[in-house]
């Protein structure tokens, strides 16, 4: 472990070495125990910067904040729902167009081989694209 890695470990996860991952800790148990004048003073300033930061307390919201909240949240999904209920109309529509157009085209290429004498290998045609094969 370089000196620059324990640096960024300590500002990353703090000086409870319980917190790093645990393959870190090991090398930075040895870091600390080969190197302890460059471990000890990025501990020292990570430890006091874990103070700060649990004495710091959030005030709980008022109540109206978090009624205000609750009900934004509740007219933003009910609109959600209805764009997503209108998307899979669309999609379903979209899906079963497709299918009548593919549907048509068969038809038609199933017709056109028929209406030139190949009833009996009009399946050729549109399975194997050898339209121009029999026509020979």
């Amino acid at each position: 472990m370089t000196p620059e890695r324990f640096r960024e470990l300590t500002e990353i996860y703090g000086a409870d070495m319980r917190r790093w991952p645990p393959p870190a800790q090991t090398a930075a148990a040895a870091f600390i125990k080969d190197h302890p004048e460059v471990a000890q003073p990025a501990l020292e300033e990570a430890a006091k910067l874990d103070a700060m930061l649990s004495v710091y307390k959030v005030d709980m919201p008022e109540a109206a904040l978090r009624e205000r909240i609750i009900a934004a949240s509740a007219k933003a999904s009910s609109g959600w729902k209805r764009a997503r209920l209108w998307w899979q109309g669309t999609g379903l529509a979209g899906i079963g167009l497709a299918g009548a157009i593919t549907g048509a085209l068969l038809i038609g290429v199933i017709q056109s081989a028929e209406s030139r004498g190949y009833e009996d290998q009009a399946y050729a045609v549109t399975a194997f694209n050898i339209s121009d094969e029999l026509d020979e």
